[in-house]
């Protein structure tokens, strides 16, 4: 920091002295942050079966083992369908304006990917979604898997960055189970 301070000497116009101070410490200097500003930093990380009333669902244990039973409902390319929910969560410290995290899935096995307004790809392998952060301090991220009785078990690993660096990895273990029809009242 440069500051300019001038004297005056006497009542003699024309002595004026400037000094020039110079300061490296005259301003108080910020708290160092454990998180600087542009890094997403989060906590609290867990994953795993869903249960509870819509608008009230938690994640029912922590494991990566999800048995996909189809007892759940839900809409996939404008239809109902028998499925099973799970999720991951965690808290995070808010950042200054929007955060968007590029996220990545891998499947074991091909499969048709796609949401309630419909497919996005068909017997694909991997794919990449946007989770954008609402600066509430928590995440709370539903997926669903569709039931498919008997199928082959599927490991879908999944990650998320923000700028390039790795928040956090996740893997699921989707195992299918066989049935005859899922229950209609879940």
């Amino acid at each position: 920091m440069s500051a300019t301070m001038t004297l005056n000497f006497g009542q003699r116009t024309g002595w004026t002295l400037v000094v020039g101070l110079f300061c490296a410490s005259c301003t108080t200097m910020p708290e160092k942050s454990q998180n600087p500003p542009d890094r997403v930093t989060i906590s609290n990380f867990r994953y795993g079966p869903v249960c509870g009333p819509n608008n009230a669902q938690t994640i029912c244990s922590q494991t990566s083992d999800i048995s996909v039973t189809g007892d759940g409902r839900c809409i996939y390319d404008h239809r109902e369908i028998a499925c099973t929910w799970y999720a991951y969560s965690f808290d995070y410290t808010p950042l200054a304006g929007p955060v968007a995290l590029d996220c990545t899935d891998n499947s074991s096995m091909p499969w048709d990917i796609g949401n309630p307004q419909g497919v996005q790809s068909r017997d694909s392998v991997s794919s990449s979604y946007r989770l954008e952060l609402d600066n509430s301090g928590h995440l709370f991220h539903l997926e669903y898997m569709g039931w498919v009785p008997g199928a082959p078990d599927n490991d879908l690993k999944q990650a998320c960055f923000y700028k390039g660096e790795k928040l956090f990895d996740v893997e699921f273990r989707l195992h299918f189970q066989p049935g005859t029809t899922p229950r209609k009242d879940s």
